[in-house]
């Protein structure tokens, strides 16, 4: 399966973590998280920052320069950060193992 089909793998509880959590700050429902949806999350999660530092990561993890998260955007920012759920043992999330190849 190619790298999106594995962001929906409705097996994988991280990811069915990360959809729910997205999903509820997609205000707008455009399947896509701006900046401040962001910071209303990282807010939520007792993560602290500065703006400074939100613009940073939010650009970081915009890999396509869209202005906005897309889910397997937001999903990767997540891990990188610490903030996703664990995992059950033994099962790799698709956004984990990109990472960890460095892409």
């Amino acid at each position: 399966p190619d790298r999106r089909q594995q962001m929906e793998d409705p097996t994988d509880p991280t990811v069915t973590i990360m959809r729910m959590i997205f999903n509820r700050h997609d205000a707008d429902g455009s399947g896509e998280i701006e900046m401040h949806e962001v910071r209303d999350i990282l807010t939520e999660n007792g993560v602290p920052f500065d703006e400074e530092e939100l613009d940073v990561v939010f650009h970081r993890f915009d890999l396509d320069k869209s202005g906005t998260l897309d889910f397997e955007e937001f999903t990767e920012m997540m891990i990188k950060l610490g903030l996703a759920p664990p995992k059950e043992p033994g099962k790799e999330s698709a956004s984990r193992a990109k990472i960890d190849e460095g892409a």
